[in-house]
């Protein structure tokens, strides 16, 4: 049994599901296009976040996180041709 508590393993999920749906939709962009679908993105995390009433400073860590893994899933994509880390 795991020790992390139920609700943050579904966040981490339905995070991980963000990542691709979103690095998928910013991948098909043209590439002059990606840095305001990427910017897109990080404010409506912190817009989400504000009106959820969370703390931004404790948002930081999970935004970048996803980020990162918007950007990852994208670079995977443009390499291999497929959100399934390069399986196209």
């Amino acid at each position: 049994m795991s020790d992390v508590p139920e609700h943050l393993e579904e966040i981490a999920r339905k995070g991980w599901g963000a990542a691709q749906r979103l690095g998928m939709q910013i991948a098909a962009m043209p590439l002059d296009k990606r840095e305001a679908g990427f910017g897109v993105c990080e404010r409506v995390f912190r817009e989400t976040a504000r009106g959820m009433g969370i703390d931004a400073e404790k948002m930081e860590g999970f935004i970048k996180l996803q980020m990162e893994a918007i950007r990852g899933m994208v670079k995977n994509i443009d390499v291999g041709g497929s959100p399934e880390w390069g399986h196209a």
